[in-house]
């Protein structure tokens, strides 16, 4: 009911506009004109599948590429009204595109949505990225993909523009509600491109298989940064200290939401973290549901990294290989990082700590680790929590003192 719903009250509104539609936008354009009304709602739609006829110069699936198609279909709406002499307050253009091929090949794949509804010089360009995970295991069939993604497309026209939500959390804690994000449903939301959208409220979309990257102010595609980087820092990083710049040099940093240890931390902790590790410069991925190293490895491998060495602190280490955390009725729970293949090795590159032993035990033995050097080995963020203002850099120590945490003055 909740297509059905969008369809007739899109209908019924005085919004009129286009459809482009490449791979992904076929389902929602198909379903949508199957609806009575919509005629009188959608001007004109078309498939410019061969590139000759996308005139982009972007890779068909990107955000460039409909961004682009969604301006220039709005300018000819705009340009027509004009000629009509229609009003032209309630135009919009939607652009959509993902790769079909690649849910065929790899059982995964992702596409994107873009509205233009303004006349002004972005033509109010708003973007949404979905993808889809694990086809192949859910047995979700190619019809099934396609209703799921243009109800993805519809809740997002729907807070865009039909205004049914007054802020992105409310529309982000629908959708949850909803269960499109939850893993039954397949498909996942994972970035918008609005600057309306805050970072806390973009901390909503994470999910168990649904992961986050911020990155030089915004939100990016998980699976750009998981393919591009071969180390990944796991961490609280509270706050990140030169201790962790110098070890993260290159690396992928990453904060799971939830903390085997310390249970779940607030969005506003998170959000200043964020803010606080992209001061010096590395990506952040954001994991929920995932408490366990484990679950991490695998959510990884499950967006097609190749190769991983992860940076963990002497605790970190210590809680991977507790057994306590470790489903010992289930033999796949942990990893043995010896005996998976070439194109899924990992190892631990382990930060020592003069306070903390690591832990000797089965599970220790059985994955490739070592010590890592690091001049800064002394510094430890419960140490630059406590006031040792010199254990963090400047452009960090600012922003700390600027939003007065952990009480510094």
């Amino acid at each position: 009911m909740y297509f059905e719903t969008f369809c007739k009250d899109l209908n019924e509104s005085p919004w009129r506009g286009s459809i482009c539609e490449i791979g992904v936008g076929v389902p929602f354009q198909s379903a949508y004109l199957n609806i009575p009304g919509a005629s009188k709602t959608i001007l004109f739609t078309h498939s410019p599948y061969n590139k000759a006829f996308q005139s982009t110069g972007f890779r068909s699936v990107s955000v460039d590429a409909t961004n682009k198609l969604a301006w220039e279909d709005h300018l000819n709406s705009h340009s027509t009204f004009r000629e009509a002499n229609l009003p032209k307050d309630y135009l919009f253009a939607i652009a959509a595109s993902g790769a079909h091929k690649s849910v065929d090949e790899k059982g995964q794949s992702h596409g994107w949505v873009t509205v233009a509804y303004r006349e002004t010089e972005d033509g109010g360009l708003k973007a949404s990225h979905f993808h889809w995970t694990a086809q192949k295991e859910k047995n979700l069939s190619r019809e099934n993909l396609g209703e799921n993604l243009a109800y993805c497309i519809a809740w997002f026209l729907n807070k865009v523009l039909l205004n049914k939500y007054e802020t992105w959390e409310q529309a982000i804690s629908d959708l949850n509600s909803l269960g499109i994000n939850k893993p039954e449903f397949a498909v996942a939301i994972d970035l918008i491109e609005d600057s309306n959208v805050s970072i806390q409220e973009h901390l909503l979309l994470a999910s168990s298989t649904n992961p986050l990257v911020y990155h030089n102010e915004r939100f990016h595609r998980a699976a750009d940064y998981i393919r591009k980087y071969s180390r990944c820092y796991r961490g609280s990083f509270n706050p990140p200290t030169l201790a962790h710049e110098e070890i993260g040099e290159g690396a992928m940093f990453e904060i799971s939401l939830d903390n085997a240890r310390k249970g779940r931390a607030t969005f506003a902790d998170i959000v200043h973290r964020l803010k606080m590790i992209d001061l010096t410069g590395r990506p952040t991925l954001i994991t929920a549901g995932l408490p366990l190293f484990v679950d991490l490895h695998k959510l990884l491998l499950r967006h097609d990294a190749k190769s991983m060495e992860y940076l963990v602190g002497a605790d970190t280490f210590n809680a991977i290989v507790d057994e306590k955390y470790i489903d010992t009725n289930n033999p796949d729970f942990f990893i043995d990082f010896s005996r998976v293949s070439l194109a899924q090795s990992a190892k631990f590159l382990v930060l020592p700590r003069k306070d903390t032993d690591l832990v000797e035990n089965k599970y220790s033995k059985s994955i490739d680790w070592k010590n890592l050097e690091c001049s800064n080995s002394h510094i430890s963020a419960t140490d630059a929590r406590g006031g040792r203002k010199e254990y963090v850099s400047v452009s960090v120590r600012n922003y700390i003192e600027d939003n007065r945490l952990y009480g510094w003055v």
